[in-house]
């Protein structure tokens, strides 16, 4: 199922800061995601993100619209990942921070995301 429920959106603030402190982290040019094990509280096996700097886009309008289309990105393609948590028994909170400087297609965002999914499965199965 393709939903992003409520307990999936990562909205606790000291989950974010322990995961810029001590999460670790896979950049794929424009997107980065920081993640982190954490402790099943709320039941739910996955939990995620997404921030744009302020920095690089002023407008907030652009913000927003960057952060509609990873989240998106993510919804759709957050099946594999949650399956292969579950089967680890993993629970993880990630943050997925839009880096470049210019705002891009929605298609690049979802396959970089895509890209980094399969890369965070691959290094986190070894």
């Amino acid at each position: 199922m393709q939903t992003l429920t409520k307990a999936e959106r990562l909205r606790s603030r000291k989950t974010i800061s322990l995961l810029f402190e001590k999460g670790k982290a896979i950049s794929i040019h424009p997107v980065k995601m920081v993640w982190m094990q954490t402790a099943n509280k709320e039941g739910v096996i996955l939990q995620f993100g997404v921030t744009v700097p302020k920095k690089n886009f002023k407008r907030a309008v652009d913000r927003n619209r960057l952060k509609r289309q990873m989240r998106e990105a993510m919804r759709k393609n957050k099946l594999q990942l949650k399956n292969f948590l579950e089967e680890k028994n993993k629970p993880c909170a990630l943050l997925l921070v839009f880096t470049g400087k210019e705002a891009v297609p929605y298609k690049e965002i979802e396959d970089k995301i895509i890209v980094i999914l399969q890369r965070f499965i691959s290094g986190f199965s070894n």
